[in-house]
C-alpha cells in the first residue's frame, strides 16, 4: 500500500515542480502545504441542500456495494475534526460504505489544465461521526499577479441514489449508487457514509501559465474550526486543439420543452414565468452541451404526415438545426425514420397509419409480412417518392448535408426487408445510415451496397478497415457503455476510455452517445426505480440550472483525452525534419509515446470492466504528452501546413488478438450474455451471470 502512496506523490510532485527553476523548486519543497485549520467564517445557517428522495417502495431489498478494503485507522486530527479526507480518480467510484485505502489519504488537491478548458478535480470525506451543516467553499486560485476567479470554480456533491440492480432472475433488488452532482450549499451525513465532491475549474482563455494556489475551505457545526485543504493546480502554456475529422453528435436531440413539462418547471404550463424559465433553462443545456464536447449535428426524427402524404421535419427540430448550424456543427444531419417506416407501411397496407405497433423482428421473410400488414413492392416504391420529395423540399431551403436511416437496429431475421428499405432510399438519391455494423449484424455484409454509414453500438470494425474504408463511414453510439448505470465503475472509467483513448484506437470517425445527455420520465424525472426507461442523464435544476451525471464528467474527461492526443500529434507534425537537434529529440519522444499509448490499448470492442488501463494512468498519460507538447511548441513550426492524421502511429498492424468481452452471438441477435463480475458489481461474494443489461 506504501507504493501506491508514493505513487501518487511521484505524480503530483512531478506536476507541482514543471517548469520551475531549482531555487522555486526548493521554495516550494519547503513550505509543501498540507491540510491545515483556521477560524471559522460567519455561517448563516441556510443555503440549499440535497434532493429530498423518493421512498423505496414495498418488496424491493437493497444489494450493498461489497467494500474489502480493512477500516482506516484515523489519525489524532481527523478524530479530532471527525472525518478523514481521501481522494481517487474521478472513475473509481465512492460508495456510502467505501473504506479508503491509507495511501488515497490526501494534504493537497492538485490538478492540471489548458487555458480555456473545463477540468475536474475530486476529493472525499469519510465521517467518524454525524457531520451536520458540512460546507465547502472555495477561495480563488492564484499564481503571482494572475487568477482564476471564485467564480470559474463551482463544488458539487456527488449524491447516493437507489437503482435497480437486477438480475436474469430478480427484478426488485436496488442499490445506492453514486449518480448525480448536486449543487448544495449544505449538508448533513450520518457517521460511515463517505461524501465526495467534485470541484469544476473552468480555466479562462487567457490564463497565464503557472502554479496557481487556492484552498477548499470545510465546516460543520460539531467542529468549531476550519478545515482547509491546499489547492495546487497547474495551468499549461499552451492551447489544446480538436481533430477536425472526427466529431461527436447527441442520439436523442430533445429539446427543452420536451423534457420538461411536467418534470422540473416550478411555473404553470403556458405561463410567461414558465416561458422564461424554459429559455434559460435552453440556454444552460447549450452552453453545457457545448462544454462537454457536443460539436456535430443531433440525430432527427422524421414523421409521416397522413394527411398530407409526404414526410416532414417539425418546425422545432428545424430550430434545433439552425441552432446548430449557426454555432458551426460538424457532419452531416442524421435523420431517422424509425417511426415513419411504420405508419407508411399501414398506410399502403390499410390506408390509414394507425394500427398495431411494429417491432424489427415481427417481419415474416417467408410471407413478406410484418404483423398483418403485407410489404409489397409498392412500399418500397412509395419510400422512394416520399423521401426523394422531402429531400429536394430540403434542398430547396437550403438545408444542410443530411442522411438517412430506416429502422432502428433492424433485427437479423428482417435482413431481406432492411436491405430493400434502404435500395429504396438509394433510389431517391440520398445518402444512407443505419443504426448497425459492418461486421457480426447481418452475417453476409448484404447492406454494405446500400449503406453510406455504418454506426455501430460497438466497435466491431478493425482499426485498419474503418480507417481505411473508402466507401463507406463508421460511426459508434456505444450502447454498452450506456447502459452500465448500475456499475458505476464501468460507466465511468469505461466511459472515459471509449469516448477517448479508446475512440483513438478504433479508426471511426464520430460518436453518438447513448449515454444519455437527458432521458426523462415525466412526470417523475428522479425516480430511478420506477418501471419504463429510468432517467439515466443528466437533470435540470429548480433554478433552471443542469444537475450533471457523475458518468458525463468521465466522459468528458475522456473527449479531453483525445484533444491531448490530437494536440501532440499535430506539434510533431509541424516539426519533422526540425533542423535542431534537440526539437528532433522531442520530435522522436512524442512518436514513442504515441506508439507506446497505442499498444498499451487492447483492440476491443467494448471497454467495460475488462481491456481497460487503472485509472490513475489516464491523467499520468495526460501529462507526458502535455510535457512533450509544451517542450515542442517552444520551437518554429517546420511544416506549418503540414496534414495532421488522426493517428500518428506508423504500422498500426495489431500485435496481439483482438480481446473482447463479448461473444461474437451478441452482435447476431443473443438475449443476454454472461459477465465476469468485479466486487462492484457482484451481487454475492459468488461470482454470477446477470443479463447484460441493467434494466
Amino acid at each position: 500500500m506504501a507504493f501506491g502512496r508514493v505513487l501518487v506523490a511521484v505524480f503530483s510532485f512531478s506536476l507541482i515542480f514543471a517548469g520551475c527553476s531549482g531555487d522555486i523548486k526548493n521554495e516550494i519543497a519547503r513550505r509543501l502545504p498540507g491540510v491545515r485549520e483556521a477560524e471559522k467564517p460567519f455561517e448563516s445557517g441556510g443555503g440549499k441542500r440535497a434532493m429530498e428522495q423518493a421512498p423505496v417502495p414495498a418488496g424491493w431489498v437493497e444489494r450493498p456495494f461489497i467494500e474489502e478494503n480493512p477500516a482506516p485507522e484515523l489519525r489524532e486530527g481527523e478524530k479530532r475534526r471527525g472525518y478523514m479526507i481521501f481522494s481517487r480518480p474521478l472513475p473509481e467510484p465512492v460508495y456510502p460504505n467505501t473504506l479508503p485505502m491509507g495511501y488515497e489519504r490526501i494534504d493537497y488537491v492538485t490538478g492540471f489544465s489548458t487555458p480555456g478548458e473545463l477540468t475536474a478535480l475530486s476529493f472525499s470525506v469519510l465521517p467518524s461521526e454525524k457531520l451536520e451543516d458540512f460546507r465547502v467553499r472555495l477561495s480563488p486560485l492564484k499564481s503571482g499577479d494572475s487568477e482564476i476567479p471564485a467564480s470559474c470554480l463551482s463544488s458539487g456533491l456527488v449524491t447516493y441514489w437507489n437503482d435497480r440492480f437486477f438480475t436474469h432472475r430478480e427484478n426488485k433488488f436496488y442499490r445506492r449508487v453514486p449518480k448525480l452532482i448536486e449543487n448544495v450549499d449544505i449538508h448533513t451525513s450520518p457517521a460511515g457514509e463517505c461524501q465526495r465532491y467534485v470541484v469544476l475549474v473552468r480555466v479562462p482563455p487567457e490564463a497565464k501559465a503557472g502554479l496557481y494556489e487556492g484552498d477548499v475551505i470545510l465546516t460543520h457545526k460539531g467542529y468549531g474550526k476550519a478545515v482547509i485543504i491546499p489547492v495546487l493546480f497547474r495551468v499549461l502554456d499552451f492551447k489544446l486543439e480538436k481533430d477536425p475529422d472526427v466529431w461527436m453528435g447527441d442520439m436523442s436531440a430533445q429539446t427543452v420543452t420536451d423534457m420538461i413539462i411536467d418534470a422540473y418547471c416550478p411555473f404553470p404550463e403556458g405561463s410567461s414565468e414558465a416561458a422564461g424559465w424554459i429559455k434559460e433553462a435552453e440556454e444552460n443545456n447549450e452552453r453545457a452541451m457545448r462544454e462537454y464536447g457536443f460539436d456535430g449535428f443531433p440525430m432527427i426524427r422524421v414523421i409521416y404526415d397522413a394527411d398530407r402524404n409526404r414526410l416532414e421535419v417539425t418546425e422545432d427540430r428545424r430550430e434545433i438545426v439552425r441552432e446548430k448550424a449557426a454555432a458551426g456543427a460538424r457532419g452531416p444531419v442524421p435523420f431517422a425514420m424509425w417511426g415513419a417506416w411504420k405508419t407508411i407501411l399501414r398506410d399502403v397496407a390499410t390506408g390509414s397509419p394507425e394500427g398495431s405497433d411494429l417491432k424489427s423482428w415481427d417481419y415474416d421473410p417467408r410471407a413478406k409480412t410484418y404483423k398483418e400488414y403485407p410489404v409489397t413492392e409498392e412500399y418500397y416504391r412509395e419510400v422512394t417518392r416520399l423521401v426523394k420529395e422531402l429531400d429536394g423540399r430540403l434542398t430547396a431551403e437550403g438545408f444542410p448535408e443530411r442522411v438517412y436511416a430506416g429502422g432502428d437496429e433492424i433485427d437479423v431475421r428482417a435482413t431481406e426487408f432492411g436491405v430493400k428499405f434502404y435500395e429504396a432510399l438509394k433510389k431517391a438519391g440520398v445518402r444512407a445510415w443505419a443504426t448497425r455494423g459492418m461486421h457480426y449484424s447481418d452475417r453476409g455484409g448484404a447492406y454494405n451496397n446500400v449503406i453510406d454509414v455504418f454506426c455501430s453500438y460497438a466497435f466491431d470494425t478493425p482499426y485498419a478497415q474503418a480507417s481505411g474504408d473508402r466507401e463507406h463511414e463508421h460511426w459508434v453510439y456505444h450502447n454498452d457503455v450506456a447502459y452500465q448505470q448500475r456499475r458505476p465503475r464501468i460507466m465511468n472509467r469505461g466511459g472515459r476510455m471509449t469516448f477517448g483513448y479508446g475512440f483513438w484506437r478504433s479508426g471511426y470517425g464520430a460518436l453518438f452517445p447513448w449515454a444519455a445527455w437527458q432521458l426523462i420520465r415525466r412526470n417523475n424525472p428522479f425516480n430511478y426505480l420506477a418501471r419504463g426507461t429510468p432517467p439515466e442523464g443528466n437533470h435540470f435544476d429548480r433554478d433552471g440550472s443542469l444537475i450533471m451525471a457523475l458518468h458525463w464528467e468521465n466522459i468528458r474527461e475522456g473527449r479531453v483525452d483525445a484533444k491531448y492526443i490530437y494536440t501532440l500529434q499535430k506539434a510533431i507534425a509541424q516539426r519533422e525534419g526540425c533542423g535542431d537537434a534537440d526539437c528532433r529529440r522531442l520530435v522522436e519522444e512524442g512518436k514513442a509515446l504515441l506508439r507506446e499509448t497505442w499498444e498499451m490499448i487492447p483492440r476491443s470492442w467494448e471497454y467495460l470492466d475488462m481491456n481497460i488501463w487503472p485509472s490513475r494512468e489516464f491523467n499520468a498519460r495526460r501529462w507526458r504528452m502535455a510535457q512533450i507538447i509544451s517542450a515542442l511548441l517552444k520551437y518554429p513550426p517546420v511544416n506549418p501546413n503540414a496534414p495532421v492524421p488522426s493517428v500518428m502511429v506508423a504500422d498500426v498492424e495489431d500485435k496481439h488478438p483482438e480481446i473482447t468481452s463479448s461473444p461474437p452471438e451478441y452482435f447476431k441477435g443473443a438475449d443476454s450474455r454472461p459477465f465476469e463480475l468485479s466486487r462492484d458489481n457482484r451481487e454475492t461474494e459468488e461470482q454470477v451471470s446477470v443479463g447484460w443489461r441493467s434494466r
